[in-house]
């Protein structure tokens, strides 16, 4: 009898552990950088960036697509956004998104656009470059 209580018990001990080890994972922040430049390599502050995921299926229809965020650059031309919401641990990469720059600018001079893709990896901070011409 001691003998099935003590086994009992071990096992009981070792289950608690095994919950208390896997909580113990902390996810990391999943963030996007993008730097906007004009061709001298100068920041551009006040660049409309939208950061936003695609279908990839054509002529079907798409699920629901659930990131589409736009944020403007600040004084360093830089626009950030956190992801960290959106990744579930255990996930197999995270998601390659659609990008688009634009700047308006006042005439004579025509506004400035930049369509591209970004590849977000999970759980670090991501960090694009982009010229806008």
């Amino acid at each position: 009898m001691k003998k099935l209580i003590r086994i009992t018990g071990l096992l009981l001990v070792a289950g608690l552990m095994a919950v208390g080890t896997e909580s113990c994972y902390k996810k990391k922040d999943t963030i996007a950088e993008v730097f906007v430049r004009n061709e001298a390599g100068a920041p551009i502050p006040g660049a409309r960036v939208r950061m936003f995921g695609e279908s990839s299926l054509q002529d079907q229809q798409a699920g629901e697509i659930i990131l589409d965020d736009t944020r403007f650059t600040d004084g360093e031309g830089r626009a950030v956004f956190d992801y960290s919401g959106y990744f579930k641990a255990g996930q197999a990469g995270f998601a390659v998104l659609s990008v688009e720059i634009s700047k308006a600018l006042p005439p004579p001079d025509e506004d400035l656009f930049l369509k591209t893709i970004m590849k977000i990896e999970p759980e670090i901070t991501n960090v694009e470059v982009y010229v806008l011409e």
